[in-house]
């Protein structure tokens, strides 16, 4: 009994709800039983989902319909007694994509507080966003995503996962599908359902002095690209961005105007406008939020999906 093994899914994995409920993979080893009698037990141990999974050589898979909710546990039957393999959540997921002020490099870690908001790690593990070791990237430096995730499960009572794919200092041109970059964005959406891609990018295509149509035309095919190979209209969600440090107005208003033509366009949803809402006083070096500004973020996506088409 000792080596029964639940590889899928992940702990603190989350996993996308679509009409309150989503189909939840599992896979189970080392099993001497011809199958598992599985139940995915929710707050104090109350059955959520049962089903019976026949076992191949130990190993038994399927995919169950597990309803919104978690933290939950997979308990299976065996051996005549109950062993608890592992805990998962069905809600929402979120890819973010972008470039410093989305990687996570602003001014001090802000810990979620609900306990309910994970983050996908390069390994394949999900991690609680509650402390800075393990984050991928520069989120465990300050990132607005776990406070945007506490807003969320607070609303709307899921568990909420972040992938993040946003590097700094990137261009549209550099997020261009067959590069390295867009390797890392296709990856965050294959395989699994999410709620929408929030991108936060702007400043380097402003500093790089692109025209409005080659912003366009790069964000254009970065979206479409990301839907083909998806295999769905993922939601796209685009942030007005273009703020650097002493940045010509005009050229800012290039970068934002390539922006909003993706909403007129139906392309994209509004993000926020954290040129305006960000000002320099929340910046810690007048470019990277600090930690008041990181909060604020957080509030103004939060607003964005929450009103979205309201």
């Amino acid at each position: 009994m000792s080596n029964l093994t639940l590889e899928h899914p992940r702990r603190y994995e989350v996993f996308q709800r679509r009409d309150g409920q989503a189909e939840v993979p599992i896979r189970i080893t080392g099993l001497s039983e011809p199958a598992a009698q599985v139940a995915i037990l929710g707050a104090g141990g109350k059955v959520a989902a049962r089903c019976e999974l026949p076992a191949v050589q130990g190993t038994a898979e399927g995919a169950p319909t597990v309803p919104e909710g978690g933290w939950y546990t997979v308990a299976v039957r065996h051996g005549g007694r109950r062993v608890r393999l592992g805990t998962f959540g069905v809600g929402d997921v979120l890819v973010i994509a972008g470039q410093s002020n989305a990687a996570g490099h602003g001014d001090g870690f802000i810990a979620d507080r609900t306990g309910l908001v994970s983050v996908w790690t390069e390994s394949g593990d999900w991690i609680l966003a509650n402390q800075p070791e393990g984050m991928p990237g520069g989120m465990g430096a300050g990132s607005p995503w776990p406070v945007l995730g506490e807003l969320l499960h607070l609303s709307e009572q899921v568990p909420i996962g972040f992938v993040n794919a946003a590097v700094g200092g990137t261009s549209t041109e550099q997020w261009q599908p067959g590069g390295e970059l867009y390797a890392g964005l296709k990856q965050a959406l294959t395989g699994r359902r999410v709620r929408a891609v929030l991108w936060h990018q702007g400043e380097s295509d402003q500093i790089s002095g692109f025209t409005t149509e080659q912003t366009r035309q790069n964000m254009e095919r970065i979206i479409n690209q990301s839907r083909q190979d998806a295999g769905w209209q993922v939601p796209w969600y685009v942030a007005l961005v273009s703020h650097t440090a002493d940045a010509p107005q005009e050229a800012r208003e290039r970068t934002r105007a390539a922006q909003q033509w993706l909403y007129r366009a139906g392309l994209a949803l509004p993000g926020p406008d954290t040129d305006t809402h960000v000002p320099e006083s929340m910046r810690y070096d007048r470019l990277h939020f600090g930690r008041v500004g990181l909060e604020v973020h957080a509030i103004l996506w939060f607003r964005a999906l929450h009103f979205a088409g309201r």
